[in-house]
């Protein structure tokens, strides 16, 4: 079977090429084997010549333009660093009123919406951590919510008893008593109260 030329310039970049171009030339000039390439060896090195100088007149432009992308965010940082100072300055000329700071081009926010009880807590997942007497409880983030309370109750009575008060929406439960079956749920509290209970889950400890 007559084997096909691999020449792999797809996976080469353009200093890649180059030498490789240059070392395919240096191969064929004076072999025998090879007497009259096409095209010539003189068009392929005038070629990878031009090649390599689009190349560094690109890297040229290229550290040009970073130096310049610099100049415009500093500016810009400059900018709206004076532009802040300036809006602090309108704000307590205007002293809160809207018409007047509205008058100076510029807009008032919005007053923020009091945040009211926090919802109910979803449990999205129960499962065992790998080691005896440990189940780990996750549940979605609740709008509002500052802390969460985390309860359990054992198999033999619904007296729920507090685990846990955590400001993340996971926790491993531990020191439970393997094979025996538990029911756990989360409460959200925010700066308006306590909201309600998240349906309660079930799960034997392992």
């Amino acid at each position: 079977m007559l084997k096909k030329v691999k020449l792999g310039l797809r996976e080469l970049d353009t200093r890649s090429k180059a030498e490789k171009a240059r070392e395919i030339i240096s191969r064929l000039e004076g072999n025998p084997m090879f007497p009259t390439p096409v095209p010539s060896l003189d068009e392929i090195i005038e070629l990878v010549d031009i090649m390599e100088l689009k190349k560094r007149e690109l890297e040229l432009v290229r550290e040009k333009t970073h130096l310049k992308t610099c100049e415009v965010k500093q500016a810009e940082s400059e900018l709206d660093k004076k532009l802040w100072q300036l809006a602090i300055y309108i704000e307590n000329s205007a002293k809160g009123n809207t018409e007047i700071i509205k008058s100076a081009g510029l807009d008032v926010r919005a007053d923020p919406k009091p945040l009211g009880v926090p919802g109910r807590v979803t449990i999205t997942s129960v499962r065992e951590t790998g080691s005896p007497g440990e189940i780990k409880l996750i549940w979605d983030k609740v709008h509002g919510a500052r802390v969460y309370n985390v309860e359990l109750s054992g198999k033999t009575n619904l007296r729920w008893q507090m685990y846990d008060a955590t400001t993340r929406t996971r926790t491993t439960i531990e020191h439970l008593k393997s094979g025996t079956q538990y029911w756990f749920r989360v409460q959200a509290v925010g700066s308006a109260g306590k909201g309600e209970f998240s349906e309660a889950v079930v799960r034997f400890a392992p």
